[in-house]
């Protein structure tokens, strides 16, 4: 399913305004600007010459050459057009801007002529790609390493080819050639496909990234399109913000060979962001502290199908403190949707909508400090939100449906006595409060799960709690309200909420509804999932809730 990014915020806005239980309206992030005030501006457009001065009247050819005569705390205005150019900005604080109203493309495939037809397919010779020139060989390099699935093994190869605009797929030996096929065949520099150009635009990666801001503080990128870079696993992603106080915002990243956007460094604002069809990771950061991604709209990433375990997904941030993810809608991506792994330390989840996401929608794992609030939650492969791992999480006032499980508390073996105490790798206390849980699948384990996959430690060992919470399954379901942990009595599985009470000493003021129709929303169909008005019960915010939707301590 195809969604546009002003589609899918208006199905945001309608699906978590004044969402479960009379929650609050939400507080809008704030979008850092890369530079005060810029010193000079720099004017770029294809229609320029790279002799000219860079003025507005006499623009620069290329991005390039915009950013060696651009000062630090200049603006780099880029009028409508494509560039294809791999560049650096390095050790200087530079905003990258798309001039008023202008389509702005940076596109790393170029288009191919001179084909030649041959045995049921068409090749064109002399195939090299440019940064395969630099590096003194015929091919991008492969990745390898545990992220790649046995199964799609052609994953590893950046290399990337489009017909008409549509991606083809690449097979790794000429006898697999067919329709909506490429292979590169590297020995004898030719790149083929399997349908006839005659007609056709056809083009195919050749640069390995877009930007690079490499120690460029203080740097913003805005209005572009990143497109169609065939980024080899050392170049990480299209655009690598590797510096601090970096913003990127009103921009695309889609039909990237591996990552389309990747963070390293300090206090980081992403927003306004359309990012899509990448074939690794939509967004990344590691070691990337004071992270905000908002308001953007993440759609079918890992369309390579990496390894989904691993860390193929929507958007992983991994090994950072301040972690904000607010009001963003994530969809269809073959992974988790938001994920957190490896020391993930102040995390909040605020107001995003979710949907048909491979695996767990939300997923917080050996992380801590973790603050899941107000997100809608529809259809996900296995788990709406995923508390892996993970201590010190309060999961309040989510609308969750239609997936395995909805939410899934679970403790296994990892520990690391290194790792900061915010995030001790085991889970311990856990707070589940006004979520509706409902409409199990029929392939659901319960609606609700609390375990230890190792069997030593029950939920009540893992101070899980769970209150004021609402259950739908309608007649019929074949879904279990919960599972619940008792370590090392075999676990508990319960169907009504007498049983689950009885079972768990949870959820003593909680509801549970069988009827057909959804209790617990307006108006489903149309998405306004807020409480009817006849449902006035609730847990009032505690502070980290509460400072999480910028709300009053004791709010409901």
């Amino acid at each position: 399913m195809t969604v546009t990014a002003q589609a899918a915020r208006n199905r945001l806005t309608a699906a978590i305004t004044g969402l479960v239980l009379v929650f609050a309206a939400f507080p809008i992030a704030m979008v850092m600007s890369g530079a005060d005030a810029a010193s000079t501006t720099v004017y770029v457009s294809p229609s320029g010459q790279d002799s000219a001065a860079g003025t507005s009247v006499a623009p620069v050819r290329t991005l390039s050459r915009a950013i060696s005569l651009a000062s630090t705390g200049s603006t780099v205005v880029l009028a409508s057009g494509t560039y294809h150019e791999s560049v650096q900005v390095y050790g200087k604080d530079l905003d990258i801007v798309a001039a008023p109203g202008a389509d702005v493309v940076l596109d790393g495939a170029r288009t191919l002529t001179g084909w030649t037809a041959a045995d049921g397919g068409w090749y064109v010779d002399g195939w090299t790609a440019e940064y395969a020139i630099v590096a003194a060989s015929a091919e991008f390099a492969r990745t390898s390493g545990d992220m790649i699935n046995p199964a799609v093994p052609m994953a590893a190869y950046p290399d990337q080819a489009f017909l008409d605009g549509a991606p083809l797929a690449q097979v790794a030996t000429r006898g697999e050639l067919a329709a909506g096929r490429f292979f590169v065949d590297d020995a004898a520099n030719r790149l083929w496909i399997g349908d006839d150009p005659a007609g056709r635009t056809v083009a195919a990666s050749d640069l390995p990234f877009a930007i690079y801001f490499n120690k460029a503080n203080g740097s913003s990128l805005s209005g572009v399109t990143v497109r169609r870079y065939a980024t080899p696993a050392a170049n990480m992603a299209a655009v690598r913000a590797y510096a601090d106080n970096i913003s990127v915002s009103d921009s695309t990243f889609e039909h990237n060979a591996y990552i389309g956007l990747s963070a390293m460094g300090k206090h980081f604002r992403f927003s306004n962001l359309l990012v899509r069809d990448n074939a690794y990771i939509g967004v990344h950061g590691h070691h990337a502290d004071d992270f905000v991604l908002s308001r953007s709209t993440i759609l079918h990433n890992n369309r390579e199908r990496f390894d989904a375990g691993h860390s193929g997904s929507g958007v992983k941030v991994t090994t950072s403190t301040g972690i904000e993810f607010r009001y963003n809608y994530v969809a269809d991506n073959m992974g988790p949707g938001l994920w957190t792994d490896l020391s993930g330390i102040n995390v909040v989840v605020v107001g995003n909508l979710l949907e048909r996401n491979l695996r767990s929608s939300i997923m917080m794992e050996l992380s801590g400090f973790v603050t899941v609030v107000n997100n809608v939650v529809i259809g996900s492969g296995t788990t709406g939100v995923r508390i892996l791992e993970t201590n010190d999480a309060e999961v309040w006032n989510n609308a969750l449906y239609r997936s395995q499980r909805e939410i899934w508390v679970q403790d296994g073996p990892r520990t690391d006595p290194s790792a900061n105490e915010l995030a001790n790798w085991d889970v311990n206390r856990v707070t589940i409060r006004n979520n509706v849980m409902a409409q199990g699948r029929s392939d659901s384990e319960a609606l609700f799960v609390a375990d230890d996959w190792t069997n030593n430690r029950s939920a009540w060992d893992m101070a899980v709690t769970s209150e004021q919470n609402a259950f739908w399954l309608p007649t019929g379901s074949t879904a279990r309200l919960s599972k619940w942990g008792r370590s090392p009595d075999s676990n508990a599985w319960s169907t009504s909420v007498t049983q689950h009470r009885t079972l768990t000493r949870q959820d003593s003021q909680s509801l549970f509804s069988t009827s057909a129709a959804n209790p617990y929303a307006r108006d489903a169909a149309s998405y306004d999932l807020r409480t009817p008005t006849s449902l006035t019960s609730g847990v009032p915010a505690n502070e980290r809730v509460a400072a999480a939707l910028g709300i009053a301590v004791g709010t409901i």
